[in-house]
């Protein structure tokens, strides 16, 4: 995946050291084989010129194995998030600037 698709500064950076990370961690405590969105709701968006704002939620999953000592256990978390996304417009396409996200009441691991 060409993460510049989607993200810009600086969160195209944050993204970019997450990713070299869990690549770079052989033999750490889990191993991530692919996730996704199941669902997403906007309950806001606003623009302004060049930039916008969107708030809302996601339900997320990810599947992974889970290193323990009789070998890896496969598990597959989904969980609702709240979300804030920071968007620019940049060659015609919103890129995602900045987002942060918190578990939602009751979608806790």
């Amino acid at each position: 995946m060409k993460l510049g698709a989607y993200f810009t500064s600086p969160q195209l950076q944050k993204e970019i050291a997450l990713v070299y990370r869990a690549v770079s961690n052989k033999g750490g405590p889990a191993c991530v084989y692919g996730g996704g969105l199941d669902w997403v709701r906007l309950d806001s968006v606003s623009t302004t010129g060049s930039s916008a704002v969107a708030g809302g939620q996601i339900r997320a999953w990810a599947r992974l194995a889970q290193w323990q000592v009789s070998g890896p256990k496969m598990a597959e978390p989904h969980n609702t998030l709240d979300t804030n996304f920071s968007l620019l417009r940049v060659d015609g396409h919103w890129l995602i600037s900045r987002y942060s996200w918190s578990f939602a009441p009751g979608s806790e691991p």
